[in-house]
């Protein structure tokens, strides 16, 4: 299984001599649908300097728009992951031409995510993107989860699994028993809620995935009693495509902003009314803004506010928001003993419905 992450720039290479001019079909699908019949893209460009042949086609930005983010299922139950809206089935065709025919070049199947790829991790491409081993985590499977004792809404791990490639069972410790992820065929993205395991368990503990006797992942867990201010699950799509997902604690502050267009009329003097006033207000609307916390976490959860403050889609609480803040600062424990995060949000939508 290759993993194409789509907000940064994936490119197909044709490089044959002699060749004149070059083609590429993408062809994009999620499940349960199949292949299509047709491409839905088809590019071609000819070689402008028959020295230096090679043709190179940006594929992303078709890829990315196809995919759809949807609202976090945070009720605690493992299940698939709708396909279209958090992946989708890649199938990229090369073609060259040295005189009258096309002649295919290569075929090549991945499967994409809304994810990006570092600065450092260089360029990807069709000779660049490898292969795994049958699994893909779209979240950080590893860094440590603050969650609340008691609570409704539990947050989760995506992972792709290609079940045709997969050697070994995976299996899930703790919270979860008797669910087999590797059963049927094909490609297939889950969910796994990070539970809290049993109703007396106070203590905190290690979330475990394993394929076959081999962890793959082991993430620790805080159970948190907050008895005081109600936490609030920040949802947002990370780097690895996948949701990522911050309980926030504490103290939380809501602010409201109105705007209208402001008149100044004259009232008739046949009509003349002191309690109507001067000024007449029209298109007013408002925004909610919320400021919460992340109460204290450790050191390494500045890798998820990182990609917190480059994701395009933040859930907070099941609503949409938007981060207002532009830059913060890496928190350090050498500096700053107990680490806490403060992001200010404001909901991606008015007050009043005004949808056309």
């Amino acid at each position: 299984m290759k993993v194409i992450k789509a907000r940064s720039p994936f490119s197909a290479i044709i490089n044959v001599v002699h060749q004149i001019e070059t083609k590429v079909e993408l062809f994009i699908w999620n499940k349960p649908d199949s292949l299509p019949a047709s491409p839905n893209y088809t590019f071609s460009k000819k070689i402008v300097n028959l020295a230096n042949p090679i043709s190179i086609y940006n594929l992303s930005n078709q890829i990315q728009e196809f995919l759809l983010a949807t609202m976090p299922t945070t009720n605690g139950v493992i299940n698939e992951q709708d396909s279209r809206l958090m992946w989708c089935n890649v199938r990229v065709k090369t073609y060259y031409k040295t005189s009258t025919t096309f002649i295919l070049s290569q075929t090549l199947d991945y499967v994409a995510v809304n994810g990006y790829v570092s600065y450092q991790d260089g360029l990807q491409n069709t000779n660049t993107v490898v292969t795994n081993l049958g699994y893909y985590f779209a979240s950080d499977a590893n860094t440590e989860e603050n969650i609340p004792l008691i609570n409704d809404e539990y947050p989760y791990i995506d992972l792709l699994i290609d079940k045709d490639v997969l050697v070994g069972a995976i299996t899930i410790e703790n919270g979860i028993a008797g669910y087999n992820l590797t059963t049927g065929t094909g490609i297939d993205m889950y969910r796994i809620p990070i539970l809290t395991v049993g109703s007396a368990l106070t203590d905190n503990y290690l979330f475990r995935i394993k394929n076959g006797a081999t962890k793959i992942s082991e993430k620790q867990v805080n159970l948190i009693c907050e008895d005081k201010y109600g936490p609030m699950l920040l949802s947002f799509i990370g780097r690895l495509g996948g949701w990522e997902h911050i309980y926030c604690f504490k103290a939380k502050e809501e602010s409201i902003d109105v705007k209208g267009i402001d008149f100044r009329f004259n009232q008739n003097y046949a009509d003349y009314d002191v309690n109507i006033g001067q000024t007449q207000v029209y298109n007013l609307n408002g925004k909610k803004s919320i400021k919460v916390n992340t109460g204290f976490v450790e050191e390494s959860t500045n890798a998820l506010v990182e990609q917190l403050f480059l994701s395009e889609t933040i859930i907070l609480n099941k609503l949409p928001v938007i981060l207002k803040s532009k830059s913060t600062v890496l928190k350090q424990t050498i500096k700053e003993f107990n680490i806490n995060y403060t992001f200010d949000f404001e909901y991606n939508f008015n007050l009043i419905n005004n949808v056309i």
